[in-house]
Formats: structure tokens, C-alpha cells, sequence
């Protein structure tokens, strides 16, 4: 199943590539190493984990702002590096909305930041069930990066797992 996976990703990515118009260049996506859990480039961790289970108490709801919740943490510096306004070079989507507006950084206090973490936390509590998250951001040479995981929201009074 892994390998059929994987094969779809390809897929997406080349019509991604070969689907640009005109003279213009389209970025593609970059297809994360793996599919078990393995980041890409610059992201180093994401919470709730890929597969884990939580509740609605865990997620942070309505914070503002977010100290936790849906969180993605960064190396600016991997690679090509994400330049000098790294928070400006990711998008954020939970559940196919966009929410990199209302997401909150904790940045570390150098120039050019080396680091940093995203968060949002829902205004509303989450459905029960399956949750999926995806990041897309870019390095300083334009390259860009894709991430998708889902977690599952379990109903109130229900037991999170720590798996992932």
C-alpha cells in the first residue's frame, strides 16, 4: 500500500509540473521523503503526530494566541535555507481552509531567525474523526515543499493515544 502511495504522489507531482501555463515556471511540489512519517526538508516536527488521537481538550480551542493545537516546527537554516522572513514562505490548510492567517509563530530571537514553530488553534471545536493538515512552503531559491498528516479528533470523554 505504501508503494501505491507513493505512486499516486509521483503522479500528482508530475501533472503539477507539466500543468503550468504559458512561459511562466511552475514550482513543484516536493514529495516528502517516505511516506512513514518521514518530514522534508526545514520541517522537523507537526502536532498532533501523523495517526495519532486526541480530543478536543487537547487542541487549544479558540487560544489566541496559539501556544498549541495544529503545530508545525521549523530549521529555517536546512538546505538553501528559508531567508530572512521564513514565516511569510508557509501555508497552512486543516480540513482544506486555509488558516495560515489566524496561525501563531514562535520564532527564535536571532536575525535571520533559525527557527521557529506554527500553531493554530480552531476557534470551534473540531469534528469528530479524521483531521488532515497540509503545509506547502518554500526555501530562499523558490523550491517548494509539501506535507500532508492527519490525526482523528476522538469524541468528548473519548481517550487520546499517543501513537503516531
Amino acid at each position: 500500500m505504501n508503494r501505491l502511495l507513493v505512486a499516486v504522489l509521483v503522479i500528482v507531482a508530475a501533472c503539477l509540473a507539466a500543468c503550468g501555463g504559458g512561459d511562466e515556471a511552475t514550482p513543484t511540489p516536493t514529495i516528502p521523503p517516505g511516506v512513514n512519517g518521514s518530514l522534508p526538508r526545514h520541517l522537523t516536527a507537526v502536532t498532533p503526530q501523523q495517526g495519532s488521537t486526541v480530543t478536543n481538550g487537547d487542541m487549544h480551542i479558540g487560544e489566541s494566541p496559539a501556544t498549541g493545537g495544529v503545530c508545525a516546527s521549523f530549521d529555517f537554516t536546512a538546505g538553501d535555507g528559508m531567508g530572512d522572513d521564513p514565516t511569510s514562505r508557509v501555508t497552512m490548510t486543516v480540513n482544506q481552509e486555509d488558516v495560515t492567517a489566524s496561525a501563531s509563530w514562535v520564532i527564535t530571537p536571532s536575525q535571520p531567525p533559525t527557527s521557529g514553530t506554527m500553531c493554530y488553534a480552531a476557534p470551534q471545536p473540531f469534528p469528530e474523526g479524521t483531521s488532515i493538515v497540509t503545509l506547502l512552503y518554500s526555501d530562499s531559491t523558490d523550491r517548494q515543499f509539501f506535507y500532508s498528516w492527519d490525526f482523528t479528533v476522538a469524541p468528548a470523554g473519548g481517550s487520546p493515544s499517543a501513537t503516531g
